[in-house]
């Protein structure tokens, strides 16, 4: 029982940093006050033995106890004893037969007690101990621990797996901070087809004017769309601001506001330093809180039972980080050679999905991706369309814009095609309801 009372203590001085005082007795004398006394075994102090007093006296009777009042313990300290969850009879229960109530916090309160911890370095970038950058980062913390944040968190992430493997593989061989790894969730969520209101699109969130020379957009290629190849582009931009600035948080958040903007807000700063910015307001809001949610969500996946925030582990699988490329140089449908390769039309599609037509371009070169070990195969099937042209995979040049009583049957008929080849090249089913204006792809049929 003594045991589990000063445990009790110990805890409570842990989590909210006070140390409780205990009335003192034999077992808690200190050792110097004992030999100045000159008394083996004492319940009072050396200040209150009286100065006539050179030898033992005699121990109270029961008669002469002091009698017990309701007055408050004087040894409690004020900032506990004014919680209005404090018990004096819990604090200074007997250490002999009485049990010791558990004390049971909400998630809100654990998450607190968990956020007294502060957030040490993460993933390759400083973390400051001071008060502004502790709690930029906590109050993002504490925004995915709520049911909706541990939602979004987890699916996000969950959604990245995908392409999380090929990135975290790509910045071990750059030798590039490992926290970048979730950079495409605070860009993107991981959607590649994510388009801002802006214009920006894909996991990185590339707009037109900064692709180049980085990535290519052509009437047949937008490579902001393809994953691995933006996640290439991305990392290299990243390197190139690390160059120019010659700090890793400011690098990163120059990916967000721009060079230009970042090197104009350095020469309004007093200190080069990113959380000095922040706190100073020199940066937009966007970019002050783009670093410290970074970090929180690194945290929080470096720390998941520590935080009670479950995260999806990452699948340690090269399907989606190791492949075979083929470079092509005339125009490939994608759908065609998916059926030579007797493979899945949607998979090759989706490792190749910068081909915006589903095919390569009629005029240029462009690698297509294939899973690993597919080269050999997909070297003879390109040999074989090629050698045996079919105008019914031919370029969806002709289109046909949905009017007021169009149905897919009818345009299916109209166009000397099936329903089914209609709605596979336009991504749809079969039960989907027309909108009118809509534009559909037709294919050209073989005759």
């Amino acid at each position: 029982m003594k045991l589990k009372k000063y445990l009790a203590a110990f805890s409570l001085t842990v989590f909210f940093g006070f140390s409780p005082i205990f009335p003192q007795t034999e077992e808690t004398q200190p050792l110097d006050a004992q030999e100045n006394t000159g008394l083996e075994s004492t319940s009072s102090s050396a200040e209150n033995v009286p100065q006539s007093v050179t030898e033992t006296e005699p121990a109270a009777t029961e008669e002469s106890k002091p009698e017990e009042t309701d007055q408050p313990y004087e040894d409690v300290p004020p900032e506990l004893s004014a919680s209005e969850n404090f018990s004096e009879e819990f604090f200074f229960a007997e250490l002999v037969d009485e049990e010791i109530p558990e004390i049971e916090f909400t998630e809100e309160e654990l998450l607190e007690i968990r956020l007294l911890k502060n957030v040490g370095d993460v993933g390759g970038l400083s973390v400051p101990d001071n008060e502004y950058a502790q709690n930029a980062i906590k109050k993002f913390i504490r925004s995915y621990s709520k049911e909706h944040g541990k939602k979004h968190l987890y699916e996000a992430l969950d959604r990245g797996e995908t392409y999380r493997l090929y990135v975290r593989q790509q910045l071990k061989a750059r030798n590039m901070p490992p926290i970048l790894e979730f950079l495409p969730l605070i860009e993107s969520d991981y959607v590649t087809t994510a388009t801002s209101r802006v214009g920006a699109k894909g996991i990185w969130q590339f707009m037109e004017n900064s692709m180049k020379p980085f990535l290519k957009k052509t009437s047949w290629v937008d490579e902001r769309l393809d994953p691995w190849r933006s996640t290439d582009a991305a990392l290299t931009k990243l390197q190139d601001n690390y160059r120019q600035f010659g700090s890793w948080e400011i690098a990163i958040a120059a990916y967000n506001c721009g060079s230009g903007a970042m090197a104009k807000a350095l020469r309004a700063s007093k200190e080069k330093d990113f959380w000095y910015m922040a706190e100073k307001k020199i940066l937009k809001s966007q970019t002050i809180n783009y670093i410290p949610k970074l970090i929180a969500v690194a945290q929080i996946a470096a720390n998941t039972d520590f935080y009670n925030i479950p995260v999806p582990e990452i699948t340690e699988t090269g399907r989606f980080a190791d492949f075979d490329y083929v470079l092509v140089n005339t125009k490939i449908n994608l759908y065609r050679l998916a059926c030579e390769l007797r493979m899945d039309a949607n998979y090759l599609k989706m490792l190749n999905p910068a081909l915006t037509r589903s095919m390569t371009p009629m005029n240029g070169e462009y690698e297509l991706r294939f899973p690993s070990g597919m080269e050999m195969a997909a070297r003879i099937a390109i040999y074989d369309i090629l050698s045996n042209p079919d105008t019914f995979w031919d370029d969806f040049e002709s289109t046909h814009i949905v009017e007021s009583g169009d149905t897919l049957w009818g345009i299916a008929r109209k166009n000397g095609c099936t329903v089914e080849e209609l709605c596979q090249l336009n991504k749809m089913k079969q039960t989907d309801v027309l909108k009118i204006g809509k534009t559909l792809k037709l294919p050209i049929p073989y005759y």
